[in-house]
C-alpha cells in the first residue's frame, strides 16, 4: 500500500498535478506526512529548473 500510494504522489507531481490536489485525493492534511511519500526525482528537478529558466 505504502509504495503504491508514492508511486502514485510521485507520479502525479511529475504529470503536473497541483500539490493540494494529490493531498486532497491521498487524504493527507499535514504537509510533514505528505512529504513522506512525496519522491522529488533528478528528472522532475531538472525539468523544474528548465521550465522556469527557459523564460529568460
Amino acid at each position: 500500500m505504502h509504495t503504491a500510494r508514492k508511486t502514485f504522489i510521485t507520479l502525479s507531481l511529475e504529470l503536473g498535478m497541483n500539490v493540494k490536489t494529490i493531498k486532497s485525493i491521498t487524504g493527507h492534511v499535514k504537509d510533514s506526512t505528505f512529504n513522506k511519500y512525496l519522491n522529488i526525482t533528478e528528472k522532475y528537478k531538472k525539468e523544474e529548473i528548465l521550465k522556469a529558466w527557459e523564460k529568460r
